[in-house]
C-alpha cells in the first residue's frame, strides 16, 4: 500500500541523505585541497564559494525540471549520477590535483580545482531540494506548499548538519579521505539503484545487483592504498592534517622526517638524532639575557625537537608543549625519540587560547605552529605579541621561526611581520637562516626581549656556542636602525592579510 507512513514520508528521508552528503563532501574539500594550497582564506573562499555557487545553480535547474517533469525516474537517475560524479571526484583526487596541484598558484589553484573537483556533485545534488518538492506535493496534494518546501528545508538541514559534525568529528579522524569520499559514492549510487526499482522491475534483480557488484569492486580498487615507498614508515590521517613519517636522506646524510600533507614540518639526522634544520638551534638564543630557563612553553609540537632538546641540555627546565594536532605526540615518542619525562607536558589546544587562559611565567616561550605556507594569522598580530608579553618573565624571551624576505621595494610578510614584532618588542633580533642580504625566500628567526637591557649586534654572539649556526649569528643578523620601520602597516585582529601577503611573496619569488 502507497498510503503508508514510510511511502508518505521517504522523499524527506532522501533529502536527509544527500543534505548529509554534501555536507560531508564540503568539510572533506579544504583536507583535498590543503597539501597543495594550504589552510588559507583562499581555499576556505574558494570551497564555500564554489559550493554555494553549484548549489544555487541546483535548485534553480531542478526547480524548473520538476516543474516540466516531475518524474521520479529523473530525481533517482539524478542522485545515481551523482554518485559517479562523486567517483569523479575521487579520480581526479589522486591522479589530477597531485599533478595540477603544484603547478598552479595558491590564489589561481583554489578556485580551479574547487570547480573541478566540487561543483558538478553539489550541482547534481543541489537539484534534489526542489524535485523533491514537487514530487511530495504530487503524493501528498492535501498538504500546503509552504509545509511541504519546510519540511524539505529543515530535513535538508538537519541532514547537512549531521554531515558536518559527523565529518569533523568521526569521519576524518576514523577512515582516510579515500575511503570517505568512495563510501559517499556508494551511498549516493545505492540510493538511486533503490530508488529505481520500476526501472529494475521488468528485468529482475540481476542487472541491478551486478552493478553494484562491480561499484564496489571498482571503489575497494580506487579507494586501495597505494604502494607505500618504503621510506614512509608511517602515515596515516590526523585531525588536521596527513601525517607522514619519511626516512630518507637529508642535506646529503640518512634522516627521518615529518610531514604533515605536503609540508616538511620537522627533521632529525637518524645518526646522531640531532636536528637538520639548523634554524632550531636559534631557541638557545634565551642565553643572550639570561643563563638558564625554569620553564619554556613551545607553541606547535611538531616532532617535538625544540622540547627534546630544551628536556635533555636543560636538566632543570619544564617544558610545556602545545599542539593542535594530538596524534604528534605518540608519533614524536615513537619515532622521534623523544623521552616520556615529567617535566615534559604535553597539551592538545590552540596556542593562543592555551595562552591566554594560562597563568604560568615562562622563560622562554617558542613559537612553530605554522604549516609551510600556512600561517596562522592569529599568531601573528600585535594582540598576540602583547599577550606573549605579558606571560613572559622578566628577562623572558619569545622566539619565532617565520619566512620570508624583506630586500623588495613591496610591502611583504616578513617586513610586516617584522614591524609588528618591533612595535611589541623593542629590544628584538631577526636573523635570517642563508643570508640575510638575499632577496629570495628563506627562514628568518625572531627573537623578542622582555627586557629593558639594549639588545644589538655588538655582544659577543659567538660566545652563546661554539659551533654550528649560532657560532656564525652575526653573519646571520639582519641589520635594523632602532628607528627604522619597515612597513606602515602591522598586524592586528582586525587586519592581518597574512595570506593575501604571503601569496605575492610566492608569486614573486617564482618570476624571478
Amino acid at each position: 500500500m502507497k498510503n503508508t507512513f514510510i511511502y508518505n514520508n521517504s522523499l524527506y528521508g532522501i533529502v536527509f541523505i544527500t543534505g548529509a552528503c554534501v555536507l560531508v563532501i564540503e568539510v572533506l574539500a579544504t583536507r583535498i585541497l590543503t597539501p597543495y594550497f594550504g589552510t588559507t582564506i583562499f581555499t576556505i573562499s574558494s570551497v564555500i564559494g564554489v559550493v554555494l555557487a553549484a548549489l544555487s545553480a541546483g535548485y534553480y535547474i531542478g526547480g524548473r525540471i520538476a516543474d516540466k517533469a516531475p518524474n521520479e525516474k529523473i530525481l533517482f537517475n539524478t542522485i545515481l549520477i551523482s554518485g559517479f560524479s562523486v567517483f569523479g571526484l575521487q579520480i581526479i583526487n589522486l591522479y589530477i590535483l597531485p599533478i595540477g596541484g603544484y603547478l598552479l598558484s595558491m590564489t589561481v589553484g583554489p578556485p580551479v580545482f574547487s570547480i573541478l573537483l566540487f561543483f558538478l556533485p553539489a550541482f547534481l545534488l543541489g537539484t534534489v531540494s526542489p524535485y523533491i518538492v514537487t514530487l511530495q506535493h504530487k503524493r501528498r496534494s492535501d498538504e500546503g506548499v509552504g509545509k511541504i518546501s519546510g519540511n524539505v528545508f529543515f530535513w535538508g538541514t538537519i541532514g547537512s548538519l549531521l554531515g558536518t559534525f559527523l565529518a569533523g568529528f568521526y569521519l576524518i579522524p576514523t577512515f582516510g579521505i579515500k575511503n570517505i569520499i568512495t563510501g559517499i559514492a556508494l551511498i549516493l549510487i545505492t540510493l538511486g539503484l533503490l530508488g529505481l526499482n520500476s526501472l529494475w522491475a521488468k528485468k529482475g534483480k540481476a542487472p541491478k545487483l551486478m552493478i553494484v557488484l562491480m561499484l564496489i569492486i571498482f571503489s575497494v580498487w580506487l579507494s586501495r592504498e597505494a604502494t607505500t615507498p618504503e621510506k614512509v614508515i608511517f602515515s596515516k590521517d590526523g585531525k588536521y592534517d596527513r601525517i607522514q613519517i619519511i626516512d630518507t636522506e637529508y642535506n646529503g646524510s640518512p634522516a627521518r622526517i615529518l610531514m604533515q600533507d605536503a609540508t616538511l614540518e620537522s627533521a632529525i639526522y637518524t645518526s646522531n638524532r640531532e636536528t637538520a634544520f639548523a634554524f632550531n638551534n636559534y631557541y638557545e638564543l634565551y642565553k643572550l639575557v639570561r643563563p638558564s630557563i625554569d620553564r619554556a612553553l613551545v607553541i606547535g609540537g611538531g616532532a617535538m625537537t625544540i622540547p627534546r632538546l630544551i628536556i635533555e641540555n636543560s636538566p632543570e627546565t619544564e617544558v610545556e608543549v602545545v599542539e593542535i594536532e594530538p596524534a604528534l605526540f605518540d608519533i614524536s615518542h615513537k619515532y622521534f625519540n623523544v623521552p616520556k619525562d615529567e617535566r615534559l607536558h604535553e597539551i592538545v589546544e590552540d596556542g593562543r587560547r592555551y595562552l591566554h587562559s594560562s597563568t604560568q611565567e615562562y622563560d622562554l616561550i617558542y613559537l612553530d605552529a605554522y604549516r609551510g605556507w600556512s600561517v596562522p594569522a592569529h599568531l601573528t598580530t600585535i594582540e598576540f605579541l602583547e599577550l606573549a608579553k605579558q606571560r613572559l618573565s622578566k628577562d623572558g624571551v619569545l622566539i619565532a621561526n617565520l619566512i620570508g624576505n624583506i630586500h623588495v621595494s613591496e610591502q611583504t610578510y616578513a617586513k610586516t611581520q617584522i614591524a609588528t614584532w618591533k612595535q611589541a618588542f623593542p629590544n628584538s633580533l631577526f636573523f635570517a637562516a642563508v643570508d640575510p642580504d638575499s632577496p629570495e625566500l628563506q627562514n628568518l628567526a625572531a627573537i623578542g626581549f622582555n627586557t629593558d637591557q639594549a639588545i644589538d649586534s655588538s655582544i659577543d654572539l659567538p660566545k652563546i656556542k661554539e659551533e654550528g649556526v649560532l657560532s656564525t649569528l652575526n653573519e646571520h643578523l639582519i641589520p635594523l636602525k632602532d628607528d627604522e620601520v619597515l612597513s606602515d602597516v602591522i598586524f592586528t585582529d582586525d587586519y592581518a592579510p597574512v595570506e593575501w601577503l604571503l601569496a605575492r611573496d610566492l608569486q614573486r619569488s617564482s618570476n624571478h
